[in-house]
């Protein structure tokens, strides 16, 4: 007998809704991709349920979730969807490449994605590929390595991912051995760290992180691990610290940010005037060393080294470090904390500082702080030092040009210039790399006073001193002189484009132009890197005339000169050339994946035609 309901009935009404409500608790809540385990390369030949038009595996399980009959899914590599009744067994699974089932999970608990995963999570191996179709779990379209990270946290059958130079994701079931990893040159693998630890990118970590290496590059492009967007190179290095892949980057004279994997040694490295690489610096025994409040902190260097600080921190930041005293915050730290350990520290041998309010004044009063010091130790080509009223002179070898690294003028020692009055030892002038610069940087040889006048005095009654270190670096590949009233011209080949490195009109030496009057050779006219560049910068030719009218008369009644110092560069439009001829190699790589796809598509339908041909036996 059949039960006959008039459906505007109000029993109906609150059957209906039962039913949906026992349908809803049946599905489970937060049903998705995690209530599912991944049998990767397999495909199982129940009855299809459904077909859903989704794009991502995560949505081909919600499609199962929210229907009562499905069991299991096929989700391919060709992002193709099949809802099916039941869970095959391992014998009754057919092997085929394109395939990836994901049975439900039945009476255990689901996993989940590890709380805070992202790319610290992996371990990057540059330039390899894990190779088989039947490993690949599924394409997110994503723009990013950090995201395409994030995508393989979310999928609990992602164990790696391939992150090519040409920014495509692929989701990998598998970690492959070192002897099963494929060498490619566009590969970026990275591979899930397992039950250890994640790598984080240290606290603070910037431009001072790294060591500037100009004028070079570290060549190929099997070690480019990204190309980030960013205008400057403080953020360049921010995205280097956040890669947990990067070694070094490039940040090029035309604003262009290259991560890479590995630092080049000095011979890897190549010459060119466009470039300049930071090497990561890489912590050594010296680093990083922690006190607790109230005890010193000492750091010292092997002969022949200095101590170059990374980072510092007086404050508290967690409770497991100096955990006896009382802790009211964990959220304190000295703003003071870098600049007087450098004061205290950089450029020496050994040093040694108090962990105390004293020295960094109280950033939380009534909490117990420590003192958290990151170094390395460098080996500069030359530090030198001068006492107070005397001179200081650097020089480089022929074609090379000096590069200051640091300097300081004050007192952080007694062992220095011991023979005047000391009544300080943290004492240092906030102008002093200013001034060096200024004075040295990119000439073949300079000289300056260790001076109150040329630094200002930061302890009065203390006898000072000057000590700087720098290198000598590859000078310009051109360094042109005139004298006053005559034209200086520069010229680039075919191709190539002006950059002006520096300019001089005015009079630092007796050597040049020395025909004329002479009363003074501390002469520079401000405005002459400016002008230079205006007739200049980014052109094939020009032509500038060394004169007052241009320049302006930096020192009257004395005979000057024009020093420009220049480089030729790719131009403009032979850079958006290449940058042309890449994109249309990513044209073509992208044309060849299409033409896979297509194959790797009609080998599908063949196989959905198979999966209906097994349906139709069934029935």
């Amino acid at each position: 007998m059949l039960l006959q309901v008039n459906r505007m009935d109000p029993r109906w009404a609150c059957l209906t809704l039962f039913l949906v409500l026992l349908a809803d608790t049946a599905r489970g809540q937060g049903c998705g991709l995690s209530a599912f385990r991944h049998v990767p390369g397999t495909h199982c030949r129940g009855d299809v349920v459904d077909r859903p038009n989704v794009g991502s595996a995560d949505a081909c399980a919600q499609a199962c979730c929210d229907n009562p009959a499905c069991k299991s899914f096929q989700y391919s590599t060709h992002n193709f969807c099949l809802l099916i009744s039941k869970i095959c067994t391992d014998e009754e699974k057919l092997s085929i490449p394109h395939g990836n089932m994901y049975d439900r999970i039945q009476g255990e608990a689901k996993p989940q994605a590890s709380a805070g995963c992202g790319l610290s999570a992996f371990q990057h191996v540059p330039q390899t590929h894990c190779p088989g179709y039947e490993n690949l779990v599924d394409r997110p379209q994503v723009g990013s390595v950090e995201a395409c990270a994030k995508a393989c946290c979310n999928n609990p059958a992602c164990k790696s991912f391939q992150y090519s130079i040409h920014n495509r994701c692929y989701l990998i079931s598998k970690i492959c051995s070192d002897e099963e990893k494929k060498p490619t040159p566009m590969g970026n693998m990275y591979d899930r760290i397992q039950d250890e630890a994640k790598p984080q990118a240290s606290a603070g970590c910037g431009l001072s992180a790294f060591q500037h290496v100009p004028q070079t590059h570290c060549p190929g492009y099997e070690n480019l691990v990204d190309r980030p967007q960013v205008g400057s190179a403080d953020a360049c290095a921010k995205a280097c610290c956040n890669n947990p892949a990067c070694k070094s980057f490039q940040y090029s004279i035309h604003n262009r940010c290259y991560l890479i994997s590995k630092i080049c040694s000095d011979e890897e490295k190549k010459p060119t005037p466009m470039g300049n690489m930071y090497d990561r610096i890489q912590a050594g025994p010296s680093g990083p060393r922690r006190v607790c409040e109230h005890q010193r902190l000492s750091i010292s260097c092997p002969a022949g080294q200095q101590i170059n600080i990374v980072s510092a921190l007086y404050g508290r930041t967690t409770r497991a470090v100096c955990p006896s005293g009382p802790i009211r915050t964990t959220n304190c730290r000295s703003s003071t904390s870098l600049a007087r350990v450098r004061a205290s520290c950089q450029g020496k041998s050994t040093c040694s500082m108090a962990a105390s309010n004293g020295v960094f004044g109280d950033p939380c009063v009534g909490t117990y702080k420590y003192l958290e010091v990151s170094s390395t130790c460098i080996r500069p080509s030359g530090t030198r030092r001068v006492c107070e009223n005397q001179r200081l002179s650097i020089s480089c070898p022929a074609g090379q040009q000096i590069n200051i690294v640091s300097a300081l003028y004050g007192r952080t020692t007694r062992a220095v210039c011991p023979s005047g009055p000391i009544r300080t030892i943290d004492c240092l002038s906030s102008t002093s790399l200013t001034r060096v610069r200024t004075s040295c940087q990119g000439k073949s040889t300079c000289s300056m006073a260790a001076s109150n006048g040329v630094f200002g005095d930061p302890c009065v009654g203390t006898h000072k001193y000057l000590e700087v270190s720098s290198t000598c670096i590859p000078g310009p590949s051109g360094t042109r002189r005139v004298c006053e009233n005559q034209r200086l011209s520069i010229s680039c080949p075919a191709g190539q484009q002006i950059n002006i490195v520096s300019a001089l009109y005015g009079r630092t030496t007796r050597a040049v132009c020395p025909s004329g009057p002479i009363r003074t050779t501390n002469c520079r006219s401000s405005t002459s890197l400016a002008r230079v560049r205006t007739s200049c910068q980014g052109k094939s030719t020009c032509s500038v005339s060394a004169s007052n009218s241009v320049f302006g008369d930096p020192c009257v009644g004395t005979h000057k000169y024009l020093e420009v110092s220049s480089t030729c560069i790719p131009s403009k439009r032979m850079v958006e050339a290449r940058e042309t001829l890449q994109g249309l190699r990513d044209v073509l790589l992208d044309l060849e994946e299409v033409a896979e796809i297509e194959q790797e598509t009609r080998e599908l339908e063949d196989m959905g035609e198979d999966v209906g041909m097994a349906a139709e036996d069934d029935e």
